[in-house]
């Protein structure tokens, strides 16, 4: 099973919940949270309590962190591996303050490999949240031990996260986890949903190979 739609498609009864995916590249399991919603989404990012810290170096973003029943980021090598083969969509959830829930869903999301410093690929918006990814398109990662943004400061290190951060970011999904409602640029936030002033309460990022 390559991926969660994958699991689904196996067995059309499978709930959401833990499960042990393989990447078609032939490397090692992955152990990722599947949503089973509207053909199984892979989980790769969730924020809900700010009881995982996201300002983290390199190699943890590389690897992965946290847990994927709470919060977590899956990890950009397994993130690479997981969407390097086919076409996959993104999907991402965000919850404000006051519990109003938006999404921006993309047709066409990929994530490089190490040696592009897990550069983004992301296109074809739709939703309701706007689209504040778009300006992140081709960016490298970032995190405050390695700087690859187009800022002349780091702004990972200014920003307090780890994300495809250009001069710096519209979106900022992996920032500090603040009281929600916050007004702090350092917190999660997404610019088109209350103009980075209102840090949300929690995000959801899943990825689902495209039709």
């Amino acid at each position: 099973m390559r991926d969660c739609g994958d699991i689904l498609r196996n067995d059309p009864s499978a709930v959401s919940g833990e499960y042990v995916i393989q990447p078609g590249d032939g490397g090692p399991e992955i152990t990722v949270y599947c949503d089973m919603k509207d053909g199984g989404w892979t989980v790769i990012q969730r924020r809900e309590d700010g009881l995982v810290d996201f300002y983290r170096n390199w190699a943890e973003y590389k690897e992965g962190f946290g847990n994927v029943n709470s919060e977590f980021w899956l990890g950009n090598e397994q993130i690479n591996r997981i969407t390097f083969d086919g076409s996959f969509e993104l999907l991402i959830e965000m919850t404000d303050n006051l519990d109003e829930m938006k999404i921006a869903k993309y047709s066409h999301f990929r994530v490089g490999t190490e040696d592009s410093n897990y550069a983004l690929k992301i296109s074809g918006y739709t939703g309701t949240a706007g689209d504040s990814l778009a300006y992140h398109n081709g960016q490298q990662f970032t995190t405050y031990d390695r700087d690859n943004d187009k800022s002349s400061d780091n702004c990972a290190e200014h920003w307090k996260g780890g994300w495809w951060y250009k001069s710096c970011y519209e979106s900022n999904l992996n920032g500090l986890y603040l009281t929600p409602g916050t007004d702090d640029l350092t917190s999660i936030n997404w610019f088109h949903f209350h103009n980075n002033r209102a840090s949300l309460k929690k995000t959801v990022m899943m990825v689902k190979r495209a039709p």
